[in-house]
């Protein structure tokens, strides 16, 4: 991910003053809080991740039990039955607007949240994140 995205995607976390003194900032503090930010998202797209293939793991665990189960009692019935995936249970703060709540952050972990759940229809994301706020953000 290139450097402006990092700090275009940083800088919209803060209030407006903070991402107009961010370049007034010595270099290396620049890199730090970029950095900082990059280690939190990467952090939290391997835990969202890690849950998923978890999930994905048990699933199979639990169809191949299933399947073995199947097979010893009837043979038949189980090759008639559809396969379905199971949907992953995902988990997103509410956001409420308040002024520490950070927006960005939110947006992102909606985002994440999507990918993992393989939510591709745009009404399906839509309903999903207005589901997720709370407070005055929801009026």
């Amino acid at each position: 991910m290139p450097t402006w995205l990092r700090w275009r995607r940083w800088s919209a976390s803060w209030s407006r003053q903070p991402s107009l003194d961010f370049p007034t900032f010595l270099l290396s503090k620049q890199r730090a809080r970029v950095e900082r930010f990059d280690k939190y998202e990467s952090s939290l797209i391997a835990h969202v991740s890690a849950a998923a293939q978890e999930a994905a793991r048990a699933t199979m665990r639990t169809d191949a039990q299933s399947a073995e189960q199947a097979s010893a009692t009837n043979t038949a019935s189980f090759a008639a039955r559809p396969t379905t995936t199971k949907p992953v249970k995902m988990s997103v703060p509410t956001f409420d607007g308040k002024d520490s709540d950070s927006l960005v952050f939110w947006v992102r972990g909606i985002e994440i949240a999507l990918s993992a759940g393989q939510i591709y229809d745009a009404r399906a994301q839509v309903a999903f994140a207005l589901s997720n706020l709370g407070g005055r953000a929801r009026a």
